[in-house]
């Protein structure tokens, strides 16, 4: 859930497009497609690469969406204002899920709610 705008993010299994979703105020799911899998290149113009999708984790931040597949050890992401050009880094292998703790997307809970545990010494 994009806070920011009360959007629901995922991925599209069949299509590889990434789409949000919202409930307008009369109760109507209504979704747009955020990143369209046939858009996206390397900027090679090559369709054979393999753009990460369709994508198993998801994360966004003010400036990027992010993407990754249990098949890769690489994130992908594109900007905001650029969803066609495909950026990338990677990753160790058996990364679990990708997280953004932007404070603009996700707010941080109040210092009252957080906690830490020790484990093995270390906090």
């Amino acid at each position: 859930l994009e806070s920011t705008t009360d959007r629901i993010w995922l991925c599209n299994r069949m299509s590889g497009d990434i789409i949000s979703c919202n409930v307008t105020s009369l109760g109507v799911i209504m979704c747009r497609v955020e990143v369209d899998r046939s858009e996206v290149t390397f900027g090679s113009g090559n369709d054979d690469e393999d753009v990460g999708l369709p994508a198993d984790y998801l994360a966004l931040d003010e400036d990027n969406i992010y993407w990754s597949n249990s098949i890769t050890s690489t994130v992908y992401y594109v900007t905001r204002t650029d969803r066609t050009t495909l950026l990338s880094f990677s990753v160790p292998n058996n990364m679990g899920v990708l997280l953004s703790t932007s404070p603009g997307i996700q707010p941080f809970p109040d210092s009252g709610d957080v906690y830490f545990v020790e484990i093995d010494g270390v906090a």
